[in-house]
């Protein structure tokens, strides 16, 4: 969702964001076994290569990444209950900790909320009939 979403930065002023730009940076899944590799740039975040040692690698249960959406836990919380690791640069660990605290997660669930999804890809399907029929 934070790869993908147009609206991850929601309510994070752009120039704050800076210090990311071109980090690579590592999303753990820990009971799922899954790990996810994205770097930071002009056109938000991105997927990367999951080569080489990241900058910073974020590291926790399925579960918690939820309450840390939903807002049901904070950062600290999870960092201090030992339910979310940090591993890497520090001071990239404190930027992304404070910048999950600005983000709007409520415009982040309203874009991908399965209705929201549905209707992007209608209305990018009408538009794609549309350029067919006019070429």
């Amino acid at each position: 969702v934070l790869v993908q979403s147009s609206g991850a930065t929601a309510g994070v002023p752009r120039d704050s964001m800076e210090p990311l730009t071109g980090r690579h940076l590592r999303l753990c899944v820990l009971d799922a076994g899954l790990s996810l590799d994205f770097t930071y740039g002009a056109g938000g975040f991105t997927p990367r290569a999951a080569a080489g040692q990241p900058d910073l690698t974020l590291s926790a249960n399925v579960r918690d990444y939820i309450a840390l959406a939903l807002r049901e836990e904070d950062a600290d919380t999870l960092f201090f209950g030992r339910r979310l690791r940090m591993e890497g640069d520090t001071d990239l660990g404190l930027l992304v900790k404070n910048t999950l605290d600005a983000i709007d997660w409520d415009s982040i669930r309203q874009k991908v909320m399965p209705t929201a999804v549905l209707e992007r890809l209608r209305r990018d399907a009408k538009g794609t009939h549309r350029d067919e029929a006019a070429a």
